[in-house]
């Protein structure tokens, strides 16, 4: 592989666990903010806000480990971590970050299904992102296509490498 196209790859990943690392911030401030505004709500209502918005985003907490654990995947590969380790442990947690996170939030919707809510209950994810109807799952399905798309790059590139190898020691062969 060129040196170039291999500096490249490495900016990249740099860029993406960077964005990564901003967006699970946002996302953890915004849940941080929900929870503050269902504790801090009316007293009468703030134990079942607080047990609403904390079911509500317990999907969105295991994404987000999914996604930093993709973001230290990509860092450790910047920094020219080996690429099978750093990225067989990103997948891995990405896997089940997204299993858990998908039953966590078939739960959820089955349990608040016939939920009485409060008066005025507003969703707790949705109460910081208002307007935009933000749901993390579709933030985290871009972030996975994005990290799919560097992954197989990253694998073509060990292709590269391997065939490289295999040459060289061919070569080498034909010496002893």
């Amino acid at each position: 592989m060129e040196p170039d196209g291999e500096e490249r790859l490495r900016r990249r990943s740099r860029q993406f666990a960077a964005s990564v690392a901003v967006l699970v911030v946002v996302l953890a401030a915004g849940m941080g903010a929900s929870m503050l505004s269902a504790v801090y709500g009316p007293p009468r209502d703030a134990p079942a806000r607080t047990i609403l918005y904390a079911l509500y985003w317990t999907p969105a907490v295991l994404y987000l480990w999914g996604l930093a654990a993709i973001a230290v995947a990509f860092r450790d590969v910047a920094q020219g971590a080996l690429f099978v380790p750093a990225v067989e442990r990103g997948l891995r947690h990405l896997g089940w970050s997204l299993i858990l996170g998908g039953a966590a939030n078939l739960a959820v919707v089955q349990l608040l299904h016939g939920a009485t809510l409060p008066r005025g209950f507003a969703d707790g994810r949705t109460q910081i992102f208002a307007g935009f109807g933000f749901d993390p799952a579709y933030l985290v399905l871009v972030l996975v296509g994005a990290s799919i798309l560097l992954v197989s790059r990253l694998i073509r590139i060990g292709a590269e490498y391997r065939e490289r190898s295999r040459l060289l020691e061919a070569e080498l062969d034909e010496f002893l």
